[in-house]
């Protein structure tokens, strides 16, 4: 609401540059909230006073935004692209931040695209990066690493990668990371044992439960989706089939109704 009138007032005074900040920061909004189109449009809006104004650090942002936009719409080509080309104008800027966002993205593009070795280097290479300098939205790479390791069969790593995605996550208070850290723990405890976190033992049935409460408490509905899908995926290799086929049905009309009309078809089967 407060970004909404901003936009409205700088709208009316033609300030461009604090509009397309503001735009900017609307489609971070809306794409948190899983209104995948809203945000696209915009980060679209944004970009072309960014290019107008010739801000390119502005507008190397925005070009990962588009990216991240792609890749929770289930378009992996395209958010692989995008955060391809914002890490090289990082770099050339000398933008070391930027550098391991958009990297810690790429390793979370690479793995949805299957590459899990490329995943992992760039992944560690960012940790490694965050030791000297820190890094807000590690969270998020210790995430993505441990789903990659998941998908290499490195359980007891993947459980120390996901334990920390979820630590870190409550240390900056993040709700869209503390549910996708949920999300992770669930996966991991889905191919092993119960996972201890704070004093507590969680199976995959609680780790998605949780998950699933935290991105309903924040509106969080691409998050919502994403671990309805997981939740499936695990109540069908239980044998849970009735169960299974009802989460992700519900995970398939959410993809659909919020513009992720890719996943969706991914669980047509």
């Amino acid at each position: 609401k407060i970004a909404d009138e901003v936009i409205s007032i700088c709208t009316n005074l033609n300030y461009r540059p604090l509009l397309a900040q503001c735009l900017n920061m609307m489609g971070g909004i809306q794409y948190t909230l899983g209104n995948y189109e809203q945000a696209g449009q915009h980060f679209e809006r944004a970009s072309v006073i960014l290019q107008d104004l010739g801000d390119r650090s502005q507008a190397m942002a925005l070009i990962s935004n588009a990216g991240a936009v792609a890749d929770a719409r289930g378009d992996y080509q395209a958010a692989f692209d995008g955060y391809q080309e914002a890490l090289k104008i990082a770099q050339e800027i000398g933008l070391r931040d930027a550098e391991m966002l958009y990297r810690s993205n790429l390793g979370g593009a690479y793995l949805h695209l299957g590459n899990l070795t490329a995943a992992e280097e760039q992944l560690m290479r960012v940790i490694a990066m965050a030791q000297s300098v820190g890094f807000g939205q590690l969270s998020e790479t210790y995430r993505f690493l441990a789903e990659t390791r998941l998908a290499l069969k490195q359980i007891d790593l993947a459980r120390e990668a996901a334990l920390k995605a979820v630590t870190l996550a409550q240390e900056v208070e993040s709700p869209e990371f503390l549910s996708a850290g949920w999300r992770a723990i669930g996966q991991v405890a889905a191919s092993g044992k119960p996972i201890l976190l704070n004093g507590n033992t969680y199976d995959a049935t609680s780790a998605f439960g949780e998950s699933l409460r935290i991105s309903e408490e924040s509106k969080m509905e691409g998050e919502r989706a994403r671990t309805l899908k997981a939740w499936a995926e695990y109540e069908r290799t239980q044998g849970n089939t009735e169960r299974g086929a009802s989460l992700q049905q519900e995970a398939r009309d959410l993809f659909r109704r919020i513009g992720a009309s890719l996943e969706a078809d991914r669980l047509e089967n």
